[in-house]
């Protein structure tokens, strides 16, 4: 590491310098050596004295963007694949509660319950899944179309009054 010296910790007669590790030291008049800590304020020193080909500098470029369109085509498609995608998970946390609960037996003592009090229940997994599943796919098509309307009003509005403006920065 370099060596530096910071201003406001040093007396006139103070050596400074790094020991193994990186950890500064600083010999005092009396001849003891002491650990300090490097300030803001010399960090900042440093790094100004640095010749420029030592570390290069980063630009940031910020740009700003308007979103005016949205494709409505494009909208669909990432919203059936998102809620498919979920009604799959759904389907799959369905299963393992219905496996779950299959195994603790509250299947049989429900079905126990309503029979003696002179009820019918028959409950068929198979069904009760079947169902989750034709209601899953209302679900994404239902919420597929809702996204492929707000695309459309959300065009219609940025035609009258502009769009949603967008900050980009990059390092270049």
């Amino acid at each position: 590491m370099e060596d530096w010296l910071p201003s406001e910790r040093s007396t006139p007669t103070a050596k400074s310098g790094t020991s193994g590790g990186g950890v500064a030291t600083r010999e005092t008049s009396d001849g003891r050596r002491q650990r300090f800590t490097q300030t803001v304020a010399a960090r900042a020193r440093e790094v100004s004295t640095r010749p420029a080909n030592v570390r290069p500098t980063r630009r940031l470029i910020r740009r700003d963007i308007m979103v005016r369109h949205v494709d409505p085509w494009s909208v669909l498609k990432i919203s059936v694949v998102f809620y498919t995608c979920m009604l799959i998970i759904g389907m799959l946390a369905n299963a393992v509660l219905w496996a779950f609960i299959g195994r603790l037996g509250l299947v049989d003592q429900a079905t126990e319950i309503a029979g003696a009090l002179n009820i019918a229940l028959v409950i068929n997994t198979g069904n009760i899944l079947r169902a989750f599943f034709l209601v899953g796919v209302l679900g994404v098509i239902f919420a597929s179309a809702v996204n492929v309307f707000l695309a459309f009003l959300y065009n219609l509005v940025a035609d009258l009054i502009g769009g949603i403006r967008v900050d980009l920065a990059e390092d270049e």
